[in-house]
C-alpha cells in the first residue's frame, strides 16, 4: 500500500511537471529537462532531498504497520494526536530552541 502511495504521488508529480513544461513553448522541453536534472545531481544536491523522502517512506510504512496492528482505529487518532506535542518537545531538545 506504501508503495502504491509513493508510485501515485509520483505519477501525479510527473504529470504536473510535464504539463507545465509543455506549456512554456519558448523553451525546448528536452533540453529543459536535461537542465534541471543536472542542475539537481550537481554537487550530490539531491542527496539533501534524498535523506528527508527516504525517512518519510519509512515512517508511513511504519504508519501502516502500525495501523494494521491496532485493533480500533480510534486507538490511531489518539495516538496520532500525541505527535504533535512530541516534535515540539523533541524539536527543543535536539536543537535547543524555545
Amino acid at each position: 500500500v506504501v508503495l502504491l502511495a509513493e508510485l501515485l504521488k509520483l505519477a501525479i508529480s510527473m504529470a504536473m511537471y510535464v504539463l507545465e513544461v509543455w506549456r512554456d513553448t519558448t523553451v525546448d522541453p528536452m533540453g529543459r529537462l536535461r537542465n534541471e536534472i543536472a542542475e539537481a545531481t550537481a554537487g550530490l544536491r539531491a542527496f539533501r532531498f534524498a535523506l528527508p523522502a527516504v525517512v518519510y517512506l519509512v515512517e508511513n510504512h511504519i504508519r501502516f504497520l502500525v495501523l494494521k496492528a491496532l485493533a480500533s482505529p480510534v486507538t490511531w487518532v489518539v495516538f496520532s494526536h500525541v505527535e504533535i506535542p512530541m516534535v515540539a518537545l523533541m524539536s527543543a531538545a535536539f536543537l535547543s530552541r524555545p
